[in-house]
């Protein structure tokens, strides 16, 4: 008969055998047709059903023929002998439907059913000892997670029926075990399935009952405080009447212990049992495949007398306990004497009492409560003892800190210990650690499809890649999303796409039934003490990349060191990373949290900040120009600002802080109020004399434009004038866009300027100008560079007028007016030297070697060049490098020095390799290709004129027209092409 020749089973992999033969059933998709088949047996299911239940609405176009070939594959599995015209006897067409006609007791579940109804019968009965065998048998059939790796929604809604069901009989079974008194026995299960079903109330009350009958009052108690307070926090209910009268009777110590009944002996101590008490893995745990081989292979090594001991640490949703119990589940084959799990509730007001733990884990190996000693030291002892010479796996997970781990460890070689916890667990030697970041876009992507389906991502990538994005790669936010897609079939990703794109309510999106990333956030945030929560909200005031610890020292108006303190101690928390010594970030979705609570003075915490960057600039302009006079023309600041030790120093300063300048100017630019807007104006002002010895400012850009808008729009002329000379300033330096957009600003900013009353911002402002005019029209800005020099002359600015005079000088030169440019430079020198200011004397050097250059006084030429690439280098400014590289390989070239013309050719292509400016990379690539054709190397001089004129076809003629200063003269190998008008 059919019924004897095959088995299946749904309460965990779905599995067939015909006899001791097991089917391989195939793909997930295939499962999912047999799952919906099995538990809808000897009943019609039309192709419509089982494409619903395979796809739900994310059907492919072709899901009908698909269902049909699995159905066709399913036959051939059910009945491999079936003759190509012989009707199928087991997997039949009804219609356009299939029944699979099979008898009942063939799938597990039916035999779970019965079970359960016999035991009914027994009870009712008065046999409790059956009743109870048959429950256990019952619940013996489920193995892991139900339907475990099918997809589709009838899988889900059915393996959710199923766990149900599973806790359900579970419990039926422990309310006979308290009837039979067996309330010792039933400690260390309860705890272990209260930790898998923390909201499951009737669980909770069983556990409340066994540890009062078992003569632990303050324990049963405590269970009641910590499932209210969890039910009043995620879900925002008190407990139900009914475990609620249990805890009135606790309290009044009215509950009764029970009789044992005549013929049930008492439980005799067992000293080789071996506890199951891992929770269920998920079958759709995406990811981190290097991590679980890390894990894998050192809980497994034995080769160590010393217990392996690993930790997972990681902030709230990172996926710390799935990771664990993952890697649990693979190797706990390795571990036949048992594997222990242990809830130790870290983020809990009363985290889990280590004396309790160790009580239930000894129980769980045989003990009996009379054999337990009172004291925590014994017990960490005996459960040492009991551990000694066994191979036990332990997953503790949701530690607290190192004090509540060290009595739980084992103490010989064996066991394994496995931990997660938010902490960093600094104080646990020979422990592992790692910690675990966002996942990546991919893993994200892989979670997001193998939950939603494919079909759904694979419609609306974008959408899928807007959502992750969205999430912050935050394992939790990712699942959570997913799982409200899943259960709503009918939403598309860009829908969800909508809701979570706003900041202000993206938190709040991130919920589903009783998972929350904010309650998750909550948990930690609850553990800080009252220094670390008023740092933890006013370092998330800035939407910045990162913060240095001198700045968020300013914000709590401490030292450094109490800043840094914090801010490790938040680290160690998983509440803030750090991405570097000092430096410190959240996590985009922790810093909304952060945002969100109360207490968060954002305009007064934005101010603080924008005081210490105006004040630290103002230190920057002083270390590069000792004798500056700008501090007096800009907003007066309390902070003390970032100190500097050296020019080093400032260059990696301003490198590491344009992520934080911009959060902060596109935070001013979109306030609500404009009190902060003048501010944020003197730093830009103040930072474009700083950005002389930086590269790279292009990512300031935008944010300069955002701030510069909302001056217009609100009339602020000074604050306008400023913002426009740093936004030039900013785009000059690193792209050396000189365009007619550029000069309508810049003759606004100096009409803007002139009319403030500022001289010093006036003659900034016209020097600016001159910069822009001086390419189309080199003589038309000379009255520019002069005015300018005179002005900062008057106002005893060395640095003014240095620069003025040599930008006054090189415009001469280009102009051939040699004889202007070679006064300009020198004037520009001496007031260099006089100052120390190594950026204008090295530019003053390149321009007196330009004009020896064109007189053809080529040994003055290399002179002066040389000097200027050696005080380029200690600038550290490249693009000043790879000027001045430039200019010396041509001089060598005069003077017939082709191996050193090539060797300062090619060092001038690696200073500019990285410049956003494509015109001054095609300078140094032509200089090379001149050098290398003059030294006959006319294969390499080709390629390097190859690659110029890549780099010439990409241009705009405007970008080529006016940068001629930068390309060299170059006579070209016969067979490269000319790059036109540059």
């Amino acid at each position: 008969m059919v019924g004897e020749e095959f088995r299946f089973t749904v309460l965990g992999p779905v599995t067939g055998w015909r006899g001791s033969e097991r089917l391989e059933i195939g793909t997930p998709q295939r499962q999912a047709v047999l799952a919906a088949l099995l538990l809808h047996r000897n009943r019609t299911l039309s192709l419509g059903e089982l494409i619903n239940a395979v796809w739900g609405a994310s059907a492919p176009p072709r899901a009908s023929g698909a269902v049909r070939n699995y159905a066709a594959d399913l036959r051939a599995m059910l009945e491999p002998d079936r003759t190509a015209r012989t009707p199928a006897r087991l997997l039949v067409s009804v219609g356009s439907g299939y029944a699979l006609r099979i008898p009942d007791a063939t799938v597990d579940w039916d035999s779970a059913q019965a079970q359960i109804t016999e035991a009914q019968r027994a009870k009712e009965s008065g046999d409790l000892n059956a009743a109870r065998a048959l429950l256990s048998d019952a619940a013996a059939l489920w193995v892991g997670e139900p339907l475990s790796g099918v997809p589709g929604p009838f899988a889900a809604q059915q393996r959710a029926k199923l766990a149900e069901q599973h806790l359900a009989v579970l419990s039926a079974r422990i309310d006979i075990d308290l009837a039979l008194g067996r309330h010792d026995e039933l400690v260390s299960e309860l705890i272990g399935l209260t930790a898998e079903h923390p909201l499951a109330e009737g669980t909770h009350g069983q556990l409340m009952t066994a540890l009062y009958r078992s003569g632990r009052q303050a324990e049963a108690l405590r269970v009641f405080t910590d499932i209210r307070r969890r039910l009043i926090d995620e879900l925002g209910v008190e407990p139900g009447s009914e475990l609620a009268e249990l805890h009135q009777q606790l309290l009044r110590g009215e509950l009764t212990t029970p009789q044992r009944p005549s013929g049930v002996l008492a439980p005799t101590p067992v000293r080789n049992p071996q506890p199951a008490q891992l929770p269920s893995d998920l079958s759709d745990f995406t990811g981190r495949a290097d991590t679980v081989d890390q894990l894998t292979t050192r809980l497994r090594n034995q080769d160590s007398p010393a217990v392996p001991v690993s930790v997972i640490t990681g902030m709230g949703g990172i996926g710390k306990t799935t990771l664990a119990l993952h890697v649990a589940h693979l190797i706990r084959d390795s571990f036949p004497d048992g594997q222990l799990y242990a809830n130790l509730r870290g983020m809990d007001a009363h985290p889990a009492d280590p004396d309790v733990v160790l009580g239930g884990f000894l129980r769980a190996l045989g003990y009996a409560d009379g054999e337990l000693p009172a004291s925590l030291d014994d017990r960490s002892a005996l459960f040492r003892t009991a551990a000694a010479g066994k191979r036990l796996l332990m997953v503790l997970d949701n530690a607290a800190d190192a004090d509540q781990i060290r009595p739980l460890l084992p103490g010989g070689a064996g066991n394994a210990v496995l931990i997660t916890s938010r902490s960093s667990l600094t104080g646990l030697p020979g422990a592992v650690t790692t910690s675990l970041d966002t996942y990546s876009p991919t893993e994200s992507l892989d979670l997001l499809t193998r939950i939603v389906g494919e079909p759904r991502v694979r419609a609306d990538p974008d959408a899928a890649r807007l959502i992750i994005e969205a999430c912050g790669q935050l394992p939790l936010a990712v699942r959570i999303i997913a799982a409200r897609l899943a259960a709503r079939p009918q939403w598309s990703l860009a829908s969800v796409v909508r809701r979570v794109a706003d900041e202000r309510h993206r938190i709040g999106e991130l919920e589903t039934g009783d998972i929350a990333v904010e309650a998750t956030f909550h948990l930690g945030y609850r553990q800080l003490n009252t220094e670390q929560a008023r740092a933890f909200r006013l370092a998330a005031a800035v939407e910045s990349p990162d913060l240095p610890a001198p700045a968020i020292a300013c914000l709590l108006r401490h030292s450094d060191a109490q800043a840094e303190r914090l801010c490790e101690e938040l680290v160690d928390l998983n509440l803030l990373l750090s991405p570097a010594p000092g430096r410190y970030r959240y996590h985009d979705l922790v810093r909304l949290f952060a945002r969100s609570l109360p207490g968060s003075d954002h305009p007064a915490a934005l101010a603080t900040l924008l005081d210490f960057y105006l004040a630290s600039a103002k230190n920057l302009v002083t270390l590069w120009n000792p004798r500056t006079r700008l501090p007096e023309y800009v907003t007066a600041t309390t902070a003390r600002g970032q100190m500097f030790d050296d020019e080093s120093d400032a260059h990696k300063w301003l490198a590491t802080e344009r992520g934080t300048l911009a959060a902060l100017y596109r935070q001013v630019a979109a306030a609500d109020t404009v009190e902060l807007l003048p501010v944020a104006a003197d730093l830009c002002w103040t930072l474009a004399e700083t950005l002389f010895i930086s590269d790279g400012n292009l990512d300031l850009v935008q944010p300069l434009h955002d701030l510069l808008d909302r001056a217009i729009r609100i009339g602020d002329s000074g604050s306008e004038a400023r913002i426009r000379i740093g936004l030039h300033t900013s785009q000059v330096m690193e792209r050396g866009r000189y365009d007619e957009e550029s000069r309508t600003s810049m003759e606004r900013a100096s009409a803007l300027a002139s009319r403030t009353g500022n001289a010093r911002l006036y003659a900034t402002a016209e020097m600016s100008l001159a910069g822009v005019v001086m390419i189309a029209q080199p003589t038309a800005a000379v009255p520019h560079w002069t005015a300018a020099a005179e002005i900062f002359q008057r106002l005893d600015d060395d640095w003014g007028m240095g620069m003025s005079y040599g930008f006054a000088g090189w415009t001469c030169a280009e102009a051939a007016m040699l004889d202007d440019a070679q006064s300009a430079s020198e004037q520009a020198l001496t007031s260099a030297r006089t100052t120390g200011h190594r950026f204008i004397e090295a530019f003053a050097l390149h321009t007196l070697s330009r004009i020896a250059w064109r007189r053809q006084m080529f040994p003055e030429a290399v002179r002066f060049g040389a000097d200027a690439v050696a005080l380029a280098h200690r600038t550290r400014h490249r693009v000043l490098q790879g000027w001045t590289l430039i200019r010396l390989s041509e001089a060598q070239l005069a003077v017939g020095d082709t191996l050193a013309a090539v060797d300062t050719a090619t060092e001038s292509v690696r200073a500019l390799i990285d410049s956003a400016d494509p015109v001054r990379r095609i300078g140094a690539l032509m200089a090379q290709s001149q050098a290398l054709a003059a030294a006959g190397r006319d294969a390499e001089a080709r390629t390097a004129m190859h690659n110029a004129n890549e780099l010439i076809a990409q241009l705009k003629p405007a970008e080529s027209a006016g940068n001629a200063e930068t390309l060299p003269d170059v006579k070209l190998p016969s067979d490269s092409r000319t790059p036109g008008p540059c």
